[in-house]
């Protein structure tokens, strides 16, 4: 559910559904009370929030000027896929969906006129880092991280981040 700015912090969430059963002819249309209906299955998630402080600060290197940080909003994209929908193109197709509705409403993102997405991959997901190639995020270099967190199935004290950044609204 889309939240603007109300409470300081701005958060999209678009739920991702596979079409299925696209073999089986839609109800009979002859009906005029009965709707199409397209049976889909829930496969993902993709998000966009605003920066919160604590969060991971990143070298100006790596993200927008300080100079423009009061007339920029910076949001992180995030997204996730169940196993059964890997592979099949929908987290470039999802994103893509996401930042052509968003560009489309400058209102949702007042009072920011610019719009800046920054996303951060792994080093060991090459499909994300795919992903960022597809939709046009352009990488601004890797960050060292240390600390702890429970990734990819273990625990992780140090890796390599990647760092995509690309303005939706300039």
């Amino acid at each position: 559910m889309p939240i603007n700015g109300k409470d300081g912090s701005y958060r999209i969430a678009y739920a991702v559904h596979e079409l299925v059963n696209l073999g089986v002819p839609e109800k009979d249309k002859s009906q005029p009370n009965e709707q199409s209906v397209k049976p889909t299955k829930f496969i993902g998630l993709v998000t966009l929030r605003s920066l919160e402080a604590g969060g991971l600060e990143l070298p100006e290197s790596l993200t927008i000027p300080i100079a423009e940080a009061s007339t920029t909003l910076t949001v992180e994209l995030a997204y996730t896929l169940l196993p059964s929908g890997w592979g099949k193109g929908y987290a470039a197709e999802s994103v893509k969906a996401v930042f052509e509705f968003y560009k489309r409403e400058t209102a949702f993102w007042s009072p920011y006129s610019k719009i800046y997405i920054r996303a951060i991959v792994n080093h060991g997901n090459p499909a994300s880092l795919r992903v960022m190639e597809k939709i046009g995020m352009k990488e601004k270099g890797i960050y060292h991280w240390t600390g702890k967190v429970f990734l990819a199935g273990q625990w992780r004290t140090e890796d390599g981040l990647h760092i995509f950044g690309s303005y939706l609204i300039e």
